[in-house]
């Protein structure tokens, strides 16, 4: 599954369950060479409660390189 992911063009929704889920998807991640660019999503089945978070602390340094490049425009 994580090799037909990498190697396709996209327009993939994958739900991934539990520590098999959390491997599989950072390997994708890092296929396309970040984890900042990665969400999790945690959803209760009554759908009214959702916790969201942004990959481990990478955001930063992804926001600090976009930084960067403004600087110089």
């Amino acid at each position: 599954m994580v090799a037909q992911v990498l190697k396709g063009s996209g327009g993939v929704i994958w739900a991934c369950k539990n520590y098999d889920g959390d491997v599989q998807s950072d390997i994708v991640a890092q296929g396309f060479g970040s984890l900042g660019l990665m969400t999790s999503v945690l959803m209760c089945p009554d759908g009214k409660t959702i916790e969201a978070e942004a990959a481990h602390g990478t955001v930063t340094r992804h926001y600090r390189e976009y930084q960067k490049v403004l600087w110089f425009i």
